[in-house]
């Protein structure tokens, strides 16, 4: 299903690419300030923890974009049962982009697959609240799940171009359990577009070629007789 839903998003893209003939595309950088809520299962709910969301985008048509992303979390405790937890998660998602309006704002749908690692130290109220974990017991959780989310944009300038999203993660954690929301994030950020591929513009070829054989200090006059 997942490795489905992977090369079903490299297709689309791919499409989208081959048929942008006018339109440029564009290879992006871009860095975001993470709020998330983490692990939903076994961390306490509505805690939203920081980290920083790093990521490459590949805008094939000014409506689509691919973003591989990589988002760590600041090691953290959570009250009342687990110490030292570090987590991250690595994403691939689709962008579809629409303007709002005659404005510069845009909107954005994504979906994608996403990568969990979290771990944390079990450390508990006390001894003997539960047997399935003991103090001190390293607990750990390596997810593979989907994305989905919305979001917003702004271009700054031609080549930067503010952002904020919002997503959730969904996983399962074994064969009987249900598949449901691991966590949620916001994203803020800063997207630079660093390169540009496609077709130049003809009407800057043609004056290219004017100017080319156009030559202001040339003198043209009969050759003697």
């Amino acid at each position: 299903m997942i490795k489905r839903c992977v090369i079903s998003l490299f297709l689309a893209g791919s499409a989208f690419s081959a048929t942008a003939q006018v339109n440029t595309s564009k290879l992006c950088l871009g860095a975001a300030f993470d709020y998330s809520v983490i692990n939903n299962r076994k961390e306490v709910r509505g805690q939203y923890k920081p980290g920083i969301n790093l990521r490459m985008m590949y805008l094939t048509r000014s409506f689509f974009g691919i973003s591989a992303e990589y988002t760590h979390h600041v090691k953290h405790n959570t009250v009342p049962a687990l110490r030292n937890i570090t987590s991250w998660n690595a994403d691939l998602n689709g962008h579809f982009i629409c303007n709002i309006g005659e404005s510069d704002l845009k909107f954005t749908a994504l979906f994608g697959v996403d990568y969990l690692r979290w771990e944390g130290t079990y450390v508990g109220p006390s001894l003997n609240d539960n047997n399935k974990y003991y103090y001190g017991m390293i607990l750990r959780n390596r997810w593979i799940g989907a994305n989905m989310g919305c979001g917003f944009s702004h271009d700054i300038t031609k080549r930067v171009h503010g952002f904020g999203e919002f997503k959730v993660r969904m996983a399962t954690e074994g064969k009987d359990d249900l598949f449901g929301v691991a966590d949620a994030s916001f994203n803020f950020g800063v997207r630079v577009n660093i390169l540009e591929i496609g077709e130049k513009d003809e009407n800057s070829e043609k004056s290219h070629r004017e100017r080319r054989h156009t030559n202001p200090n040339r003198k043209y006059k009969w050759l003697p007789k």
